[in-house]
């Protein structure tokens, strides 16, 4: 038997002369979930992933951490493949002619994971996303839950948690590889087990780690036909230096630092944690993951914009460091549709709102590769942390469909949809006014907004599945963009009234007599007085439901 640096077995010996290995090789065993070319959901190699990503469709996201996660690093493995077999997209043309390829090379592919092949082992002498030898100053081991966020552990405990961490079991070395790659992306902050060797543990922890670099955007992944192009969406073309490596080809200790990126490969792969787990055997001789050490890993001042391709940006006046720019995060509870203006805000912040898009999707713009009708969709994933930071409360998903035409900054679309979104909004709130202004007129008090459902949440609900619809049939035929947008702003007028109605006939004779307005001394405030209001807002919001009011108010 043979031991490794923990003093764990890299083999050994059951009973009957058979003999156990630890080794799993994530370039032929299959982990990575994918959907396949026929809507089956399945798993792949990391080697099938590169040479059948013109037949898979994507990665299946119903884990939208993981699945983030995993984008992220196929983008750095194909980046690498093609460093390695001398094919970098230095430039746009570059990038347009891969994409038109249509498919990875195989032969550079192949030769690449020949060479590297070792740095892939999950529980090799190099452990994928790992550090080997990693130990605890205490010696002592956790349980896996630590890498599952919606699981029971230390002061990670969610409402409804259904098992604590004690009674969890081990995970499959395909489970363990894709909760390793997402624990890096989206860890919890706070206190992290202190390591061997690590000059910054005190009292046998480090404290004021950060979440992993995911957990401050608002990722924003664009979804191909295939994950190929899917992969090629996200790479942002431009020469690279020849210290830009991703993680497994660098040799990391316990020893951590804050730094910036080398380059985009080394964003991508970030390790913000020291990771090591402890491999087992059950009474049939499969392999698990059945403990694991979480230690702090390098952290990452900010985000640099010009390699970070999945998040929207945020001017800020108030930048450290001379960074101009923030990544923006998602809201909970609020669809994507209703962001519009800032997933086409273009390459320079919005005048209004500071915000501009994101890197992939200022190359997508500035392309010709991609026609009209090509079904892109987005595919947007936050976490909203509570607790300082270390648990998870909410995961934020959603996949929206984008019509490629908007994505140009000279185009009309462009500025349609950011107002399909706009208006959109100012109806929601025209509809919370007009409660709030007829509670008023009553006597009462509007309703907090962080309080109960309000009828502007009513009507945003309304809206959802309407404006997907809309959105897909202008990408598959942008030329009816006009008809498209007239039927969308009668629909919303229409949801707008069947909820307004009601609030109307609700009213009180009290309302019909009035008050005056406790914000305005001057004005009196009754039914029909907010009814007004609610009809101009309405009126100003969807011109093309209004044409002959408009015209005639102009």
């Amino acid at each position: 038997m043979t031991r490794g640096r923990l003093g764990l077995p890299n083999e050994c010996v059951k009973e009957g002369g058979a003999t156990l290995s630890t080794s799993y090789d994530l370039t032929v065993e299959r982990w990575v979930p994918v959907i396949r070319g026929d809507g089956r959901p399945g798993l792949a190699s990391l080697e099938e992933a590169m040479l059948d990503a013109h037949v898979i469709a994507g990665l299946d996201h119903s884990d939208p951490l993981v699945a983030v996660a995993l984008y992220r690093l196929l983008v750095a493995l194909a980046r690498d493949v093609a460093d390695e077999g001398n094919a970098a997209l230095v430039d746009q043309r570059e990038w347009e002619r891969a994409l038109g390829a249509g498919r990875f090379d195989e032969e550079v592919a192949r030769r690449y994971f020949v060479k590297w092949r070792d740095r892939f082992d999950l529980f090799g002498e190099h452990p994928f996303y790992q550090v080997a030898g990693l130990e605890a100053v205490s010696g002592e081991v956790k349980s896996v839950s630590l890498l599952l966020p919606a699981s029971a552990t230390g002061n990670n405990v969610p409402l409804f948690a259904a098992m604590l961490d004690s009674a969890l079991p081990g995970l499959r070395p395909e489970e363990a590889a894709r909760r390793v790659v997402a624990c890096h992306a989206w860890d919890t902050a706070a206190i992290k087990t202190g390591a061997k060797g690590d000059p910054r543990v005190s009292a046998g922890k480090t404290t004021g780690n950060p979440t992993g670099p995911l957990g401050s955007l608002g990722a924003v992944i664009p979804l191909g036909r295939t994950l190929f192009e899917t992969i090629l969406l996200s790479w942002m073309v431009g020469p690279q230096g020849t210290e830009d490596l991703p993680a497994w080809r660098r040799d990391h200790t316990a020893i951590w630092s804050e730094r910036l990126p080398s380059g985009p490969k080394d964003l991508l792969t970030w390790q913000s944690r020291r990771i090591k787990l402890i491999p087992s055997w059950d009474a049939a001789g499969q392999l698990h993951a059945d403990a694991v050490i979480v230690a702090a890993g390098d952290r990452l001042p900010f985000s640099p914009p010009e390699l970070e391709p999945h998040t929207l940006w945020r001017a800020s006046g108030a930048a450290k460091a001379g960074v101009a720019v923030r990544p923006v995060r998602h809201q909970s509870g609020k669809s994507s549709w209703r962001g519009l203006g800032g997933i086409l805000a273009g390459r320079l912040p919005n005048p209004e709102t500071g915000i501009s898009t994101s890197g992939a999707l200022v190359q997508l713009a500035a392309t010709e590769a991609l026609p009209y009708a090509y079904p892109l969709n987005l595919l947007l994933v936050g976490v909203v942390y509570g607790n300082q930071s270390a648990v998870i409360e909410t995961v934020i998903v959603d996949e929206l469909p984008m019509p490629v035409q908007a994505l140009h900054e000279d185009d009309q679309l462009r500025g349609d949809l950011e107002t399909l979104a706009t208006n959109a909004e100012a109806c929601i709130y025209a509809l919370n006014d007009l409660d709030a202004n007829l509670r008023r007129s009553m006597g009462g008090d509007p309703t907090p907004w962080d309080k109960g459902q309000r009828p502007g949440d009513r009507l945003a609900m309304a809206l959802d599945d309407a404006a997907r619809r809309v959105l897909r049939g202008i990408q598959r035929e942008p030329e009816r963009a006009d008809e498209g947008l007239l039927a969308w702003e009668h629909f919303v007028l229409a949801r707008a009234w069947e909820i307004a109605n009601p609030l109307l006939d609700a009213c009180s004779d009290t309302a019909f007599l009035g008050r005056p307005d406790p914000r305005h001394r001057d004005r009196f405030l009754r039914q029909s007085t907010a009814e007004a209001f609610f009809r101009r807002s309405l009126r100003l919001a969807l011109v093309r439901a209004h044409p002959q009011e408009t015209k005639e108010s102009q």
